[in-house]
């Protein structure tokens, strides 16, 4: 990964655009029911999550912050988006609880794994997910006769993506329920090393908003 020099870049004003700019306008206008305008702006914001990738690759600055900057305004977004549109009778509430019980259970161990310095890889299901998630806000926006199934299919990536995160963190996860039955004394024993296949040698964080 290439680490940007200081200060903030092109891409993180596209992010920090998402989340101050964006996100606020297509709140208001879906609880204003302006279908027209709310889905000019959630295509807006569906485009900036794009150029600020690919902005950061094509000038070199990609950062662990901005990957953490993109990774919090999408989830800010959808989950704005969601309540919303659960507010106004458009998305049922399961469908709400599935894709945001499953963001918070996901953040919390991407933090457990960052404490212990790993990352964890994201896979073609997670990017599904987000494609599926968004693409479902947009047809809801635009009353599509389809848009029921679409957020069938994104809740269903949603569960299965989330499984399988877990399923690729077992061995963070065997490690620490591993170690908690040992009586390992405080002082004088070092615990063994788990080696895991997503080991970060550096300590830093890899991240995605496709996760």
């Amino acid at each position: 990964m290439v680490i940007s020099p200081p200060g903030i870049t092109i891409a993180n004003y596209i992010g920090l655009s998402r989340i101050l700019l964006w996100t606020p306008l297509a709140t208001v206008f879906v609880l204003l029911q302006r279908w027209d305008a709310a889905f000019a702006t959630i295509l807006i914001a569906g485009i900036s999550d794009v150029a600020d990738g690919y902005v950061a690759r094509r000038e070199k600055t990609i950062s662990n912050f901005g990957a953490f900057l993109d990774l919090t305004a999408d989830k800010v977004f959808v989950t704005a988006m969601l309540v919303c549109l659960s507010y106004q009778g458009l998305v049922p509430l399961w469908a709400v609880l599935i894709i945001l019980l499953r963001e918070f259970f996901v953040m919390g161990l991407r933090c457990y794994a960052a404490a212990e310095h790993m990352s964890i890889p994201v896979d073609r299901i997670g990017r599904s997910k987000c494609f599926f998630t968004f693409a479902a806000i947009l047809a809801i926006v635009l009353n599509l006769p389809f848009a029921p199934q679409l957020l069938l299919v994104a809740c269903a990536l949603t569960v299965v993506s989330g499984v399988m995160y877990f399923y690729r963190a077992r061995p963070l996860l065997v490690k620490h329920l591993r170690y908690s039955t040992l009586d390992v004394p405080a002082r004088g024993v070092a615990a063994p090393r788990l080696s895991l296949p997503f080991h970060d040698p550096v300590g830093a964080v890899k991240i995605s908003s496709a996760d």
